[in-house]
């Protein structure tokens, strides 16, 4: 057996030092995160109609989920809303739904937002945040996109970043939910693709 020099000792004493120091850094980030996503959290409840963690909101009944949604609109735009946004919300939801009972229960560490009110009084379909990562999703009900619909969601990208996750990455999700189910294509840093696509887009 060989024996072992202390030039060895020494170096795997500094990798595991560099080790431990590089998880410490991570941990410190990760406290950072938990830090920023609660303050987030709270602005969140304040300008959303929507926000539960992942498992709150699969463990929410259908009905309850979208009557939270509708109490909120008439709260904040003193009307009933309209049968084709109602229909929407419900399009949105089978979609978000099957996708997060199709994760594995140890992924489902998150949390989800509907309809949150940037300052500008535009309102973000849906954005959910998932292990680091902040995903951007607007629902479109047609089978094409144009350039106003990347657009906007661009806007809504960098509005999510400069109000809620300065220090977080953002996908930017663009839903078409009357194109075939196997649609998937990216323009630029954009996924625009069916719903039954969207475990892909998010990954």
């Amino acid at each position: 057996m060989k024996a072992i020099e202390k030039d060895d000792l020494w170096i795997e004493n500094k990798n595991r030092h560099e080790y431990i120091k590089k998880r410490d850094e991570e941990f410190s980030k990760a406290q950072l995160r938990e830090i920023k996503y609660e303050k987030w959290d709270d602005v969140c409840q304040e300008r959303c109609f929507y926000s539960k963690s992942l498992i709150g909101f699969i463990n929410e009944k259908p009905g309850e989920w979208l009557n939270y949604l509708k109490d909120s609109y008439i709260k904040d735009y003193k009307k009933n809303c309209s049968f084709e946004q109602i229909n929407a919300w419900k399009d949105s939801y089978l979609i978000i739904i099957e996708f997060l009972n199709n994760m594995e229960i140890s992924e489902r560490s998150g949390r989800i937002i509907f309809e949150y009110h940037f300052k500008n009084g535009r309102r973000a379909d849906c954005i959910i945040v998932l292990n680091g990562m902040v995903y951007i999703i607007e629902f479109k009900v047609k089978s094409y996109y144009e350039k106003k619909d990347l657009s906007q969601i661009k806007r809504y990208a960098y509005l999510t970043k400069l109000e809620l996750f300065k220090g977080f990455d953002i996908r930017k999700i663009l839903i078409l939910s009357l194109v075939d189910s196997g649609f998937f294509i990216e323009e630029g840093d954009i996924v625009i693709c069916s719903g039954k696509m969207l475990s892909k887009a998010i990954h």
